[in-house]
Order: structure tokens, then C-alpha cells, then sequence
């Protein structure tokens, strides 16, 4: 459900609003008596984003108008053309997240050898001062 707060202000009441919610449904109309705040609601049948004008006329003719952009959020689907038969299918389908798990097995064991080998150069390299009578610390 999208719902967005509007504000009249101006003009003479009593105001006509009409919002096109750009789902292709038949907009809404509104009566207001007076100016203020009123909030406008609409479920969307789908997610996507949306174009919404709202127009609003007061008692002399004045004319505003109003430009949102409307997400509705949802699980999308895909409608492959199915007819649903007898097998209970029904044409649309909901995409499977995939996970890469490839990437994950070569760079774990790479990330641990390259810690390994830092760790045996460091060692060698502190070897090498007390050898030599450095203090390496």
C-alpha cells in the first residue's frame, strides 16, 4: 500500500482531485471541503514504479498538479503464458535466488595460504635481526 500526504492550500474550496496512479486503473476522485492535509492510498496489483499526477480544481476553475514517482515492492513474478492444466501449474513463476559459491571455495584456501605465507615471511625476517644481534621489537 502507497500512501502520500497531501496538502491543499490556496484557492476556494470545496476541491476535485483526481490521482492517476499510473497502474491503469481508473483514478481516483476525491472531494475536500476545505484546505489541509489528507492522505492518498493505493495498492498496487504488481511491484514496479509508477507515474502518479495528481489534479486538483478548485470551486473557480483553478487548476494545480502534481508529479510523484511510486515504488510498490513485492516478490515479482513472470507470467510464462501458461494456460494452468490439470497438473495444478499456473503459468507464473517466481525467480530462484542462486548463490556463487565457486568464488567462495578458490578464495577462502587463498586467503588462508596468503595469511600462512606473511606469517612464515615475518618469522624469517625476525630471525634474521636476532641473528644479526638486532633487537627486532
Amino acid at each position: 500500500t502507497l500512501v502520500w500526504p497531501i496538502i491543499l492550500s490556496g484557492g476556494e474550496g470545496p476541491y476535485a482531485v483526481s490521482v492517476d496512479w499510473g497502474d491503469g486503473k481508473t483514478p481516483d476522485l476525491i472531494s475536500q471541503q476545505f484546505p489541509g492535509t489528507f492522505d492518498i492510498k493505493h495498492v498496487y496489483d504488481s511491484p514496479g514504479i509508477y507515474n502518479i499526477v495528481i489534479k486538483a480544481t478548485d470551486k473557480n476553475g483553478g487548476i494545480a498538479f502534481l508529479q510523484l514517482v511510486g515504488v510498490a515492492n513485492g516478490a515479482l513474478s513472470q507470467d510464462n503464458g501458461g494456460q494452468g492444466g490439470d497438473d495444478g501449474q499456473s503459468g507464473t513463476t517466481t525467480p530462484q535466488a542462486k548463490i556463487l559459491w565457486q568464488p567462495a571455495a578458490i578464495l577462502i584456501p587463498l586467503i588462508i595460504f596468503t595469511f600462512w605465507l606473511g606469517k612464515k615471511y615475518e618469522l624469517k625476517v625476525l630471525r634474521k635481526k636476532i641473528e644479526q644481534g638486532e633487537r627486532p621489537f
